[in-house]
């Protein structure tokens, strides 16, 4: 373990990590068979509610401890709700212990069977945990004891001075830092929401308006004085997370634009349920500019081809005016758009 710790930092982690995972996944399988090879289905069967209790019973005691050894550190609702349901699995440093307390005479058979078996049900639980973890979030976020009690601290910052058609850009990644600069450069007053607070301190070391925290968590959201933004472009590459921002954006601005960033198309309808005005597909984006400059070096007619926001597919109640600039102008009546 200590190796493991010097070793990443060192130039060497990368290389090392890529040598050792092929044997991390050989053991990983190894371990997961001889569980299997351990356990008595004839001793499920016949004991099924005790070991429905004793499964439920770690569950609930993982879930309980994980979330209470977390709150001190303020982490947020989301990332509480999954550490702590993706906690529930029984450790392999378990089957260890029994085994010894089996060898010992310190525990029967009988027990040794119920902990094998409930084992298995917390690991083949495990999955569908991560997929309770987001709904378990949203359903506790009503309640606000939950969300005192978890909202992430703030560092002590200078706080922004009141603003008015203004632009939010939510994620200060890869696309949120062109969206950054090319809003800024158009002359919008730009204010950035970012979880990593090195890239906080970044952009205001240069001068620029940002906050630290998640924007899905209400309190953060207001610092950025959205009931007053002109728009506001989540550029988060999380679906779950962009869908909350959005929802929360448009509870406090009705007339503001919305633009977010989806992973996929199929999250286009849901995205605009929760009141995006926009959506972008990057992946169908990227697709229609390689389309476009492809044409335009060809020579071919490109009128048809739309890259601006709201180009998931090429319809002509989409496209609006502001989109459209005079070197992509919409085809003529005789020529119908074209629909990729």
């Amino acid at each position: 373990f200590m190796a493991g710790l010097m070793l990443t930092e060192t130039e060497f982690d990368h290389r090392v990590v890529a040598e050792v995972v092929p044997m991390r996944d050989l053991f990983a399988t190894l371990f997961f068979v001889s569980v299997g090879m351990l356990i008595d289905i004839r001793f499920f069967f016949s004991n099924w509610l005790a070991v429905l209790g004793m499964a439920a019973f770690i569950m609930a005691i993982k879930v309980l401890c994980t979330t209470v050894a977390l709150a001190p550190f303020r982490l947020g609702g989301k990332t509480t709700a999954f550490a702590a349901l993706g906690m529930i699995s029984i450790g392999e440093f378990n089957y260890v212990l029994a085994l010894a307390g089996k060898n010992s005479g310190a525990i029967s058979d009988e027990v040794y069977n119920l902990i094998l078996t409930s084992s298995l049900l917390t690991i083949v639980l495990s999955p569908g945990a991560f997929w309770i973890a987001p709904r378990a979030d949203k359903v506790l976020s009503r309640l606000n004891f939950w969300e005192q009690w978890l909202q992430p601290r703030t560092p002590e910052m200078e706080p922004l001075p009141q603003l008015r058609d203004h632009a939010i850009v939510v994620g200060y990644g890869r696309v949120g830092r062109r969206l950054e600069r090319g809003l800024r450069q158009a002359g919008l007053t730009v204010v950035v929401i970012e979880s990593d607070l090195h890239l906080v301190r970044e952009l205001r070391t240069q001068g620029h308006s940002a906050i630290y925290g998640d924007a899905s968590h209400e309190a953060i959201l207001k610092l950025a004085y959205p009931h007053n933004a002109r728009v506001i472009v989540v550029a988060l590459p999380d679906f779950g997370a962009t869908r909350a921002v959005v929802h929360r954006a448009r509870r406090m601005n009705e007339d503001a634009l919305i633009v977010a960033r989806a992973q996929r198309s199929e999250n286009d309808a849901r995205l605009r349920e929760a009141g995006a005005s926009t959506v972008v597909v990057p992946e169908i984006a990227g697709a229609l500019s390689l389309l476009e400059e492809t044409l335009v070096q060809l020579g071919l007619p490109h009128g048809h081809v739309f890259t601006g926001l709201g180009s998931l597919l090429v319809t002509p109640e989409r496209v609006t005016p502001e989109l459209v600039t005079p070197e992509r102008a919409a085809p003529s009546p005789a020529e119908p758009a074209k629909v990729l």
